[in-house]
């Protein structure tokens, strides 16, 4: 009987602890306003749009994820993400180019994000991943949250690797992303002159490198078992003597 019990406790652990089997999320978006819609786009060499998640804020003061599979990242060679904080649309290009050609060989690597400090106009950053790759983590130490950075005609003062530009004549999605895909469009965007404020530092994390609930649900039925095995054979060689 308390073998059968055992067996049932680790088939209802199991169940309780895998919810799914979707991998862990590895695009954690902080600090978007509630209600508010953030967006993750991902595209391949050839300008090809080959992931595209949304998710509304339903609690502002977690990070919302998203989970991007392993193929996925190893094809992603630019991400786009949009949010909005306090109002102010916020959108920010990642692009993986000499050395660190896809997402999956950057990371792991935060990011930190950029809102126009003085109007709700949408401010797009333009971040070139491969040239901040010899900072760990990467373009962590020039930033805090909370921070004014003055742009002069796109350019700040801590790296030539972050460009910014004003996309105050974005369109409404979708229409704004395909003005930000299309090179010609995107290159038309007057570049930014003002003061940007950083929002938050935003995590784009290894797939597996932390277990998911599935992970730690297989690993304990695993344990369980053997346990349960265990228990079994030295049962049985108390009853033999």
């Amino acid at each position: 009987m308390n073998l059968r019990r055992t067996i049932f406790l680790s088939i209802v652990c199991a169940a309780f602890l895998c919810p799914s089997t979707t991998i862990a999320g590895n695009v954690v978006v902080q600090n978007a306003d509630l209600n508010s819609t953030v967006r993750v786009f991902a595209e391949d060499a050839n300008g090809d749009t080959i992931d595209t998640q949304a998710a509304t804020v339903k609690d502002a003061t977690k990070p919302v994820e998203f989970g991007l599979s392993p193929e996925v990242q190893k094809k992603t060679t630019s991400v786009f993400v949009c949010k909005d904080n306090q109002g102010r649309r916020i959108w920010f290009r990642l692009r993986f180019t000499t050395g660190m050609t896809t997402l999956a060989l950057a990371e792991p690597f935060q990011v930190p994000t950029f809102a126009d400090a003085a109007s709700a106009a949408a401010l797009v950053a333009d971040v070139n991943v491969s040239a901040l790759s010899s900072v760990t983590p990467f373009v962590g130490a020039p930033f805090t949250v909370g921070q004014s950075v003055p742009v002069t005609n796109g350019s700040i003062p801590q790296t030539s690797a972050i460009t910014f530009k004003n996309g105050s004549s974005l369109g409404s999605p979708p229409g704004d992303l395909n003005q930000l895909r299309d090179p010609n469009a995107f290159a038309a965007l007057p570049n930014f002159s003002g003061t940007a404020q950083v929002v938050s530092y935003d995590d784009f994390l290894m797939p597996g490198g932390i277990p998911t609930l599935s992970e730690w649900g297989l690993l304990t039925l695993v344990v369980l078992m053997l346990l349960s095995g265990v228990y079994l054979v030295v049962r049985r060689r108390h009853a033999v003597r």
